[in-house]
């Protein structure tokens, strides 16, 4: 069966490569893993709305995937990986609003974090974020 064409998880994975490569492997899979739990976290909490990016993805990296082989949620996480690494920038120690997003709800900061992150994922204003 041929691969998608899904020339954004080729680009997604030249910058997460070049991120590595800039600011380390710890740094860059510790903010990787706070990113898809937060993706993970949207799509599994607000699922259906069709205003996600990833989820024009799913159907084709599905066609490619038995749940036997790699766990059920193997598609969801290959459909947010541009999005994913995209987040992984904004949570790297480097950034000054790496841990906003575990603030209260309200709180100017939280909201400066997701502001940000809707712009760096390309979510459009309707699609809400943590907040």
């Amino acid at each position: 069966m041929p691969l998608p064409r899904l020339p954004e998880l080729v680009a997604a994975q030249h910058r997460y490569r070049y991120l590595v490569r800039r600011h380390g492997w710890r740094a860059v899979f510790s903010a990787f893993t706070d990113a898809l739990d937060i993706c993970l976290g949207l799509e599994l909490f607000d699922s259906g709305t069709g205003r996600r990016p990833w989820q024009r993805r799913i159907p084709a990296l599905r066609q490619l995937h038995h749940p036997r082989d790699h766990g059920p949620d193997t598609p969801l996480r290959a459909a947010t990986y541009p999005e994913v690494v995209a987040l992984s920038t904004l949570l790297l120690p480097v950034h000054p609003l790496r841990d906003a997003w575990r603030r209260p709800h309200g709180s100017p900061e939280r909201s400066a974090f997701y502001r940000e992150a809707h712009r760096r994922m390309a979510l459009r204003p309707a699609t809400r974020l943590g907040d």
